[in-house]
């Protein structure tokens, strides 16, 4: 079921392993003083329904739904709805828990800029530039200074234009800008949601490690694969959470006649893309109009697509709740080498295990989180017919959620 715009390599278990080590490795902004997120966990089925349901106004964001019981469901409630919505939990003898008590706390340690200045040095060291989460222009002016001092490993281009008319920046790193063509190609992109910071820090953290590093382990994997890297999906969005409000998740693209700002940039993929299951313009999860309405979703199909041949792996990087993610999402049913999928990801979690004690979850998608349509991994299995496509939730567990602090960006 692939719709379209309108206008057999096995991948190296060093090189995933090697990933999953450097991951884990106008208005006033919203004031989040006195929003608490809470947790529950749904012993039934019936109970998992009862808390999806949920809806007081609007005033509920689903941080972590879940589509199965005995996992946990993470919750946003503003003070109003609070009370309310802990009464009913209790009332069907549900346990809960207080995760994040005043999340203003929180988003005001991140440095919220409401006049929308760039104050950071672009001229920074690594130990500098990866001790804050950069805005989107000093990412990429960083990335020109990588260029600058590896010009035969790397390189940046433009791919396409948001819809307010920012770059959409990718980078290919190899060994040898001269010999690009002629290798299988790793994909990997970041910052689908704007709020999900450890994503693109993650990105640009990888970028730097392949680009700078002489250690052999690392060096040797250039000379066999040619990495794309697009660190940033949606960067209108991202530079919002900056100015003005830190938990927004869609891009900032405006319809006329329609009430709300913005599109899921997960959900507008054409394959097994379904406008009418969240056709709500107001919902975090909005699909769109129709499939690759949004630039940025429509640029990167047309990125992959004359490639597809080429590219051996697909990773959509997000947070939060560390799991490595099998196709499908759009329900419970998997690819035919789900098997030999699923093998891949259980060794590369086991490396970071080893190394950091850090466990992330393996297994489909819908099954571990819940159903959803429009994605892009599903869309790179699917219609691209990219084997190793998967979808990876970075950290934390919870307990900051999408406010990890910065001092989480580089590996411990």
């Amino acid at each position: 079921m692939c719709l379209v715009m309108s206008s057999t390599v096995v991948i190296s278990l060093t090189l995933l392993s090697l990933m999953v080590f450097i991951v884990a490795i106008t208005s006033n902004p919203v004031n989040y003083k006195g929003y608490s997120v809470i947790s529950v966990i749904a012993r039934t089925r019936s109970d998992v329904d009862f808390i999806n349901n949920l809806t007081i106004d609007q005033r509920i964001d689903y941080w972590f739904p879940s589509s199965t019981p005995n996992q946990p469901i993470k919750l946003l409630l503003n003070q109003d709805s609070l009370q309310k919505v802990i009464g009913d939990l209790l009332g069907r003898k549900l346990t809960v828990k207080v995760e994040i008590d005043d999340l203003g706390r929180h988003t005001s340690k991140q440095n919220i800029n409401a006049n929308g200045e760039i104050r950071t040095n672009y001229n920074q060291t690594d130990d500098t530039f990866f001790q804050s989460y950069a805005r989107y222009d000093v990412m990429v002016k960083y990335l020109d200074g990588l260029v600058t001092k590896y010009p035969n490993k790397i390189v940046r281009s433009t791919i396409g234009q948001s819809f307010e008319k920012r770059n959409l920046t990718l980078v290919r790193i190899g060994n040898s800008i001269q010999r690009f063509k002629r290798k299988p190609i790793i994909y990997i992109q970041g910052g689908s949601h704007a709020r999900e910071w450890i994503s693109p820090a993650t990105l640009i953290y990888l970028i730097t490690t392949l680009t700078k590093s002489k250690d052999r382990s690392i060096t040797k994997l250039t000379h066999f694969f040619e990495y794309w890297f697009l660190p940033v999906v949606n960067p209108d969005g991202y530079e919002y959470t900056h100015t003005h409000n830190r938990l927004w998740r869609k891009t900032r693209s405006r319809i006329n006649n329609e009430p709300c700002i913005g599109v899921d940039p997960n959900r507008n993929f054409g394959y097994f893309w379904k406008g009418g299951v969240d056709n709500d313009p107001c919902s975090e999860t909005y699909s769109g109009r129709k499939p690759f309405s949004e630039p940025e979703v429509a640029s990167i199909a047309k990125l992959i697509h004359p490639n597809a041949s080429r590219i051996k792996a697909f990773l959509d990087f997000h947070s939060f709740d560390q799991s490595w993610l099998i196709p499908y999402g759009f329900d419970s049913r998997k690819p035919k080498d789900f098997i030999d999928m699923e093998r891949i990801a259980k060794k590369s979690v086991d490396a970071l295990a080893s190394i950091h004690g850090t466990n992330y979850s393996v297994g489909n998608k819908a099954q571990l989180l819940y159903p959803a349509f429009g994605l892009a991994d599903d869309w790179a299995k699917g219609c691209a017919k990219i084997k190793y496509s998967f979808c990876i939730e970075l950290r934390d567990k919870g307990e900051y959620g999408f406010l990890l602090p910065a001092n989480e960006i580089i590996p411990k």
